[in-house]
């Protein structure tokens, strides 16, 4: 059995969220399969008000400021080896999964545990507000090129080669 890479305690099936995976039940990781989290966010159930989603938007936030001091730590994946990526789930969670293209995510159970309460929370809908903004402010951007375009467009003479104005 492969051992934790976070305690080096060896592996064992532990419960979570997502059902049965290998996990550490001493430091709390636990090595998930691609679609486990994937199977978790579906069954979830969505509850929030507007308030709720404000406050998870304030708490996102909070994460952020806390992780930008916290220290870097790369581990290597308990499955194969090999060095895990660092992602956060979501663009606005702020919340660390460790990530590996062959065997699934590296995740400690509190960050299980938030991802469960930022979707349930309403997490989706501050995703989508985030990305219908980015949109808005690209297409303002693009509309303001093209303005410039149509007004250097305007400005510039027409030329009209000799050839095409029937003389030969």
């Amino acid at each position: 059995m492969n051992r934790c890479r976070t305690c080096n305690r060896p592996l064992t099936e532990v419960e979570t969220p997502a059902g049965s995976a290998p996990g550490c039940s001493r430091c709390g990781h636990c090595l998930l399969d691609h679609s486990a989290l994937e199977e978790l966010q579906r069954t979830v159930e969505r509850r929030y008000t507007p308030e709720e989603v404000r406050a998870l938007e304030a708490e996102c936030k909070e994460r952020k400021r806390a992780a930008v001091g916290r220290p870097v730590v790369y581990l290597d994946c308990p499955g194969c080896g090999n060095q895990l990526l660092r992602r956060t789930f979501g663009q606005l969670s702020f919340l660390l999964v460790h990530f590996c293209a062959a065997d699934g995510y590296w995740i400690h159970k509190d960050e299980l545990d938030g991802i469960a309460a930022y979707v349930e929370r309403g997490g989706e809908l501050l995703e989508m507000e985030a990305l219908q903004s980015e949109l808005a402010q690209r297409m303002r951007r693009l509309e303001g090129k093209n303005r410039d375009l149509e007004k250097a467009a305007a400005q510039t003479p027409a030329f009209i080669p000799l050839m095409f104005m029937g003389m030969h």
